[in-house]
């Protein structure tokens, strides 16, 4: 999913499917990302909650995860 504004696009979310044994499936946010100029106004908020409503509907999701480098402090913020 990406969000845009005024054709620019400002903020994206990118997730892949993983199989684990018994049928379970996990999420894995490869990215999610908010140019800085629109980060605080609830973009990452959205296109986080777009993925969870969509999770939901599934009945085999049995986690969402991503990694997040240790000196990435903005998004650890």
């Amino acid at each position: 999913m990406t969000t845009y504004f005024s054709d620019v696009c400002v903020g994206s979310i990118a997730c892949r499917l993983e199989k684990k044994e018994g049928g379970a499936v996990s999420i894995y946010i490869m990215i999610l990302g908010v140019w800085a100029p629109y980060r605080r106004l609830g973009i990452g908020t959205k296109l986080l909650k777009h993925v969870l409503n969509l999770s939901e509907k599934q009945n085999n999701i049995s986690d969402i995860y991503l990694h997040v480098l240790t000196n990435n402090e903005d998004a650890i913020a």
